[in-house]
C-alpha cells in the first residue's frame, strides 16, 4: 500500500508540475501585445491622393477593361492593439493587386460576349509605425477603388517586436466593383466592362 501512495504523490507532483509550466507560458503570453488587422471601405467623399494611387493610377488613362464608371470609395487598414502592452517598431508588409476586364468579342466591339478579370497592376507597400498603445489604433488608406472592377489586397508581414501576427501571405480583402450588380442596358454593360 505504501508503493502504491508514492507512485500516485509521484505522479502528482509531475501533473502539477506539467500544469504550473503551461499555466505559466499562457500567462506570459498575455503580456505581449496582440495585434488584429481590419480592412475597411469607406466612402471617400470625392477625395483624391496621388501619391497613394501612385503606382496604380488609372484616371491618366484610357484603359480597355477599366470600367468607365468611377466609384467613390477607398479600403482602408485598421492596426488594433488588443493586448495589455504596447507595442513597438510595427511593421506590415502588403500588397494591392488591381485588375482590369479581359473582354471577349464576337463579330465587333459591339458584340461584347463575355468578359474575366485579368492581373492589371501590382505595388508592394510598407508601413512602419513606431508605437501602439495598448486598445488603441493606427488607421491608413490603402487604396482608392477608382474604376477597377477588381482589387485584392494581400499581407505578407505584419509584426512588432514583440510579436508576429502575420508572417505568411495571407488574402486580406476581395473588393468587387458595385456596378456589375446594377447593369441597365447594354450600354451601362459597356461602360462597366470598359468597352
Amino acid at each position: 500500500m505504501e508503493v502504491v501512495n508514492i507512485i500516485l504523490t509521484v505522479i502528482l507532483v509531475i501533473v502539477t508540475s506539467i500544469y504550473t509550466y503551461i499555466t505559466y507560458k499562457t500567462l506570459l503570453s498575455y503580456k505581449n501585445p496582440i495585434l488584429f488587422l481590419r480592412t475597411l471601405l469607406v466612402d471617400s467623399e470625392y477625395e483624391w491622393d496621388k501619391y497613394l494611387m501612385r503606382d496604380l493610377d488609372p484616371v491618366q488613362e484610357q484603359i480597355r477593361g477599366l470600367s468607365k464608371i468611377n466609384i467613390d470609395k477607398k479600403i482602408k487598414f485598421k492596426i488594433v492593439n488588443n493586448g495589455v502592452n504596447p507595442a513597438y517598431d510595427i511593421i506590415i508588409k502588403y500588397e494591392i493587386h488591381t485588375f482590369k476586364n479581359d473582354i471577349m468579342f464576337g463579330i465587333d466591339e459591339a458584340d461584347v460576349k463575355d468578359y474575366k478579370p485579368v492581373l492589371y497592376k501590382t505595388s508592394k507597400r510598407e508601413k512602419e509605425y513606431n508605437y501602439l498603445a495598448p486598445k488603441e489604433d493606427i488607421d491608413f488608406d490603402i487604396v482608392f477603388t477608382s474604376n477597377f472592377p477588381r482589387i485584392e489586397i494581400i499581407v505578407t508581414e505584419l509584426k512588432s517586436n514583440e510579436v508576429t501576427s502575420i508572417k505568411k501571405r495571407t488574402t486580406i480583402f476581395v473588393y468587387k466593383n458595385s456596378e456589375h450588380c446594377e447593369i441597365g442596358d447594354s450600354i451601362d454593360y459597356r461602360n462597366m466592362i470598359g468597352v
